[in-house]
C-alpha cells in the first residue's frame, strides 16, 4: 500500500537535515538504507519466546510477546546509541513499545491506537490476555517523557485515562510521486476495474475499519445501482474464523460478480485505482487521522467517513467530504446514495476543498512543529538530569 506515517516523517526529517535512525521488528536481524534513513531489522521472535509462551498455556500469548518485543527492540535500541548517540527516541504507543525505554535516553511515544478501544472496535473479549496488554500499554505511555498523537480525539481521551498531557502533531503528508498521470502510464487500472464505475475501500479489511459495516449495504446497494461496482484493495484481516473478502462476497448475494478484490497494492499501483474510483468509502468504527483518508483527500476524491472517529478533523461534512455514524449500515447507505447524486460541480467544489485541508499537511508546515516538540522535550529531559 502507499507509505506509512513514519516513512514519510523520516524521508521529512532526513530532508530537514536530521539523522534518522528506524528500529523495526523482523524476522531476521540487519540493516538496510532508505532514502538516507537507516532502517535496523530486529528479530523479536524465534524459540524463546515459543517455549515462554507455551509454560503459559497459550493462555498470554499477546502479553509475553509484547513484553519480548519491547526488551529486543530497546536492546538494540541501548547498543546502536552507545556506538552512535542518539538525541531523542521515538516510540509508537501500539504494543507498548516503550515499556523498556531507556531513562538515559529522553522518549516520546506517538500514539498510533489506544489498546480498549481497538479490542472494542474488534470485539474482542475482556480475556486476562487482553487486560494485561491494555495494562502494559498504559505503564509504557507513563514511562514517556512526553506524548502527542495526529488525532485530536485520541488525545483528549488518552489524556483523560492517563491523566499526562498529549499534544497534537499533524503528519506532514507528501506523495513521492505526485497524483500526475505520469505514474498511471506505468502503472494503469487493473483489468478488473477497466470501463467500470466502482466505489473503493483501501486498507485493512477488517471490522476495525467498519468493513463489515459495508459488507451489510452491498445487496440493496448494488440492487439500486445496477452499473456499479465495489473495489476493495489490502490485506484481508479476516472476519469470525473466514476471510472478510468472502463474507462481503456472501453478504453481496447475487451481485457476487461485481465485488473487487485487488489484494495488497504499492502506491504506484494503488494511485490510479484512488483517482478513477467513483466515491472512497471509508466507514471505521474508530481511527487515528487515518492515511488512507489523507491521500484519498490529496486525490480531490470524495470521501465518505465516519463521526467520533477522527475524520471530522480532517472532513468538515458536505464541504471537504461527507460524514455518516459509525457501525450503522442504514447511515453509510443513505450517505452513500446522498454521495452518488452530486452534481460533478459539486463533486469538484469538494475536491477543491480536500485538497487544500491536505495541503497544511505539507512538510515545509508540520515537520517544524514536530522537530519543535522533540527540542523541548530533549531541554526538559537534560534539566532534569542536571
Amino acid at each position: 500500500m502507499a507509505w506509512p506515517p513514519i516513512a514519510r516523517v523520516s524521508v521529512a526529517l532526513i530532508s530537514a537535515g536530521h539523522r534518522v535512525t528506524v528500529i523495526v521488528e523482523s524476522p531476521v536481524n540487519g540493516a538496510i538504507d532508505h532514502q538516507g534513513v537507516t532502517v535496523c531489522r530486529v528479530r523479536t521472535g524465534g524459540l524463546p519466546l515459543f517455549l515462554i509462551q507455551r509454560c503459559f498455556f497459550g493462555q498470554l500469548d499477546k502479553t509475553l510477546a509484547c513484553v519480548w518485543r519491547s526488551l529486543a527492540l530497546n536492546q538494540r535500541c541501548r547498543t546502536l546509541h552507545q556506538q552512535d548517540p542518539f538525541d531523542i527516541v521515538q516510540y509508537t504507543s501500539y504494543t507498548a513499545t516503550a515499556l523498556f525505554a531507556s531513562p538515559d535516553l529522553p522518549a516520546v511515544v506517538r500514539l498510533s491506537s489506544y489498546e480498549p478501544l481497538r479490542q472494542a472496535a474488534y470485539g474482542e473479549p475482556p480475556s486476562l490476555d487482553n487486560r494485561l496488554l491494555a495494562w502494559l500499554e498504559k505503564i509504557a505511555l507513563r514511562r514517556a517523557n512526553a506524548l502527542f498523537s495526529p488525532s485530536e480525539l485520541l488525545a483528549k481521551l488518552v489524556a483523560s485515562k492517563t491523566g499526562r498531557p498529549v499534544s497534537v502533531i499533524e503528519p506532514p503528508f507528501f506523495f513521492p510521486s505526485q497524483c500526475g498521470t505520469t505514474e498511471e502510464t506505468n502503472h494503469p487500472l487493473p483489468d478488473s476495474l477497466r470501463a467500470k464505475t466502482y466505489l473503493l475501500f483501501f486498507g485493512t479489511l477488517g471490522r476495525l475499519k467498519g468493513v463489515d459495516t459495508i459488507a451489510a449495504i452491498l445487496r440493496p446497494l448494488l440492487d439500486d445501482h445496477p452499473d456499479l461496482c465495489f473495489a476493495f484493495a489490502g490485506d484481508d484481516a479476516g472476519y469470525r474464523g473466514g476471510s472478510m473478502i468472502d463474507h462481503l462476497r456472501q453478504e453481496a448475494g447475487p451481485h457476487t460478480r461485481r465485488i473487487i478484490y485487488l489484494g495488497r497494492l504499492n502506491q504506484q499501483q494503488l494511485l490510479p485505482v484512488i483517482r478513477h474510483a467513483e466515491l472512497i468509502v471509508l466507514p471505521s468504527r474508530i481511527d487515528n487521522l487515518p492515511n488512507t483518508c489523507i491521500e484519498a483527500l490529496a486525490c480531490g476524491k470524495v470521501v465518505i467517513g465516519t463521526r467520533g472517529t477522527s475524520f471530522e478533523q480532517l472532513i468538515k461534512d458536505r464541504q471537504s467530504g461527507l460524514l455518516c455514524e459509525p457501525a450503522s449500515p442504514a447511515a453509510l447507505l443513505a450517505t452513500i446514495n446522498r454521495a452518488l447524486a452530486l452534481t460533478p460541480a459539486e463533486r469538484a467544489a469538494i475536491g477543491r476543498r480536500a485538497r487544500q485541508r491536505i495541503s497544511a499537511l505539507h512538510p515545509e508546515r508540520s515537520i517544524p512543529k514536530l522537530v519543535s516538540f522533540y527540542q523541548r522535550v530533549i531541554a526538559e529531559h537534560r534539566s532534569g538530569r542536571e
